[in-house]
């Protein structure tokens, strides 16, 4: 549902003066931007149209600082105007448009435009943005006069950790923190191969060039394999798959929140705050990236910046290496490396013996870079089967503890009535039918591998066997609950089997026991469990995470106007159902919600109630 320009406004002028950092959310901006738009087409004269574009910056000067304008905002109103324009939902008269002529950069063809006179004044004049440049080469060289030391064991420590997580927002930090890689290449945007050096891949996609990118080569800050091995899986997550073919500002906007919370997460106590920034950022993790491609691959002889715009894709053909340096590289020397006892490390190229010194654009043909063979030496190899009996014993323990979780759910459980007897029975005999299967596979898999780590054999062979004598014991305990429309021991076997032999390859983990019904009494917990249900389908319908809501406490009072005692033995009952619901989103309780307007959702769920 759309809120009018003027509401918009409203709440926006309210926030700035309360001193809300958020001052327009995403939704906010994009319904400000239609409208602006949906005005532009009834102008008809460069008085109007110069009027119109001149409030609108007034309106973003309210709240935003004039950089932040130029840089950010100004971009998506430019963009709308000329999406309108190739539509031809924006009349191009003499008044309303101008045909002119320039010049690309790198080229000597004369090129003649024609465009709609809006973006003519949806633009700073030139000494405004002489003076953002000046203010940013300030801030910037007090950052490059105070470097922050990072420890080097630290980061490559923590990012090496991301790698082997399941969770998709640590996956994508853990490889852009290890590759240099802007987070929307890390998605869909960029391609990475393996080569024959097992440090280096090669790489192409880059999002910031106008036009499209020859491959170069870009070295990891760990082996490959084990890089491209996260990325894969990664992109197959279903929370990202379904992203796949969207723009990079689309996909920026869509996973911006998420992944700024994992870096603070994780990297927040490693990456110190630079000087006039509120927290680590991925960028800032791209600026450490830099330094310790230096320090392993960047060769005795050669200029730091010069090595650090090509790896970056600042500079990527021989054509640029010949101009000047890159402006874009000054802003990602800040940081120092330490080692363990803080002191600061300076050499460079210390890994070049270990892989090969990547060769500079200059001394290749201007050409995209053929990807070579991944390589098949036995060392990789070995690494690759111990990295995977590794993670299977990992899968068979967490089944262990989940069977010993679900044993001590039944010992707690009392079927008072042959509804809950029911129930009870079929979710039991689902999950037990889900843990057969999913142990049956890793058994598999695992016979597969035994011959190439005889120590690790006998750990997960006594795993094995205590999993297996939990499922015969919960079968038994399956066999003895009440008789009501509950099959035979032969008929339980048979049914297993089924499920068994129809159901999807197996995932990394079990979903959780889940309660379908609430277990206290009352109006109030009905009302609460109602709203909950009532936030999740409101989830599930609106496609931006700008318009999704974490499930919260905070949240379900004010939807519902319940007491909070009913509000957590709600959110007690359902933690799994709620957790793995916020999960699947990304919806973090703690800041996902913050400065959010709740009215909308909450009349919505009011009506529903």
């Amino acid at each position: 549902m759309n809120t009018s320009r003027e509401d918009i406004i409203s709440r926006y002028r309210d926030r700035i003066d309360t001193g809300k950092r958020t001052k327009l959310t995403d939704a906010e901006q994009t319904q400000l931007i239609e409208a602006f738009v949906e005005h532009l087409r009834s102008l008809t004269t460069e008085a109007e149209i110069k009027a119109l574009c001149e409030s609108e910056l007034d309106l973003m000067e309210e709240g935003y600082q004039k950089a932040t304008i130029a840089k950010d905002r100004l971009r998506y109103y430019r963009t709308a105007v000329k999406t309108a324009m190739t539509d031809g939902k924006l009349p191009m008269t003499a008044e309303t448009s101008r045909v002119y002529s320039y010049t690309p950069r790198g080229s000597d063809e004369l090129i003649e435009a024609h465009d709609h006179r809006s973006l003519d004044y949806l633009k700073y004049d030139a000494a405004t943005y002489r003076e953002i440049a000046v203010e940013s080469s300030q801030r910037n060289n007090r950052k490059q006069d105070n470097l922050k030391p990072v420890s080097l064991a630290a980061y490559l420590s923590k990012a090496s950790e991301l790698l082997r997580s399941d969770d998709p927002f640590d996956l994508i930090v853990g490889v852009a923190a290890l590759t240099g890689r802007r987070f929307s290449e890390v998605v869909d945007k960029g391609t990475l191969q393996a080569t024959d050096d097992p440090y280096s891949v090669t790489f192409v996609g880059q999002t910031k060039k106008k036009e499209e990118a020859d491959s170069y080569l870009i070295p990891c800050l760990i082996p490959s394999v084990d890089v491209l091995s996260a990325l894969e899986r990664f992109r197959r997550h279903p929370r990202i798959s379904k992203l796949n073919g969207m723009s990079a500002s689309s996909i920026n906007r869509s996973l911006a929140n998420s992944i700024k919370l994992t870096v603070q997460r994780h990297f927040g106590s490693i990456v110190p705050t630079l000087e006039g920034e509120s927290a680590v950022t991925i960028h800032n993790l791209r600026g450490v990236y830099a330094e310790i491609a230096v320090h392993y691959f960047c060769p005795p002889d050669r200029g730091v910046a010069r090595y650090v715009q090509e790896r970056l894709g600042h500079v990527i053909s021989a054509q640029e290496l010949k101009r000047p340096n890159a402006s874009a590289t000054q802003h990602y020397f800040h940081y120092f490396l330490t080692d363990g006892d803080g002191k600061h490390i300076g050499e460079k190229g210390v890994k070049l013996d270990q892989g090969k010194a990547l060769p500079t654009q200059e001394s290749q043909p201007e050409k995209s870079i053929e990807p070579l063979p991944k390589p098949q030496a036995n060392a990789t190899e070995e690494r690759e089967s111990i990295s995977e009996i590794a993670n299977l014993t990992h899968q068979l323990k967490h089944l262990a503890q989940e069977v010993n979780r679900i044993w001590s759910y039944i010992n707690t459980m009392t079927l008072t009535t042959q509804t809950q007897a029911s129930i009870s029975v079929e979710n039991l005999q689902s999950q037990l039918a889900a843990m057969e299967y999913e142990r049956d596979q890793t058994s598999a898999q695992l016979e597969q591998l035994k011959a190439e780590n005889e120590a690790l054999k006998q750990q997960v062979s006594q795993i094995h066997q205590a999993y297996q004598q939990r499922i015969e014991g919960l079968t038994e305990l399956i066999k003895q609950s009440p008789s009501i429309a509950q099959p035979s021991a032969n008929q339980l076997v048979e049914s297993t089997l089924t499920r068994a032999a129809t159901m999807p390859a197996p995932k990394p983990q079990i979903a959780t026991l889940k309660r379908e019904h609430i277990t206290t009494t009352g109006t109030a917990d009905q009302r609460v469990e109602a709203a909950m249900r009532l936030l999740m389908q409101w989830n599930r319908e609106h496609d931006s995470d700008s318009n999704k809501f974490a499930i919260t406490q905070s949240l379900l009072q004010k939807t519902t106007g319940s007491n909070m005692p009913a509000v957590k033995r709600v959110m007690e009952a359902f933690r799994n159902e709620i957790y793995e619901h916020n999960s699947e989103y990304a919806l973090d309780p703690d800041r996902h919600n913050y400065g959010k307007d709740v009215e909308e959702i909450k009349e919505w769920v009011k009506t529903r109630l």
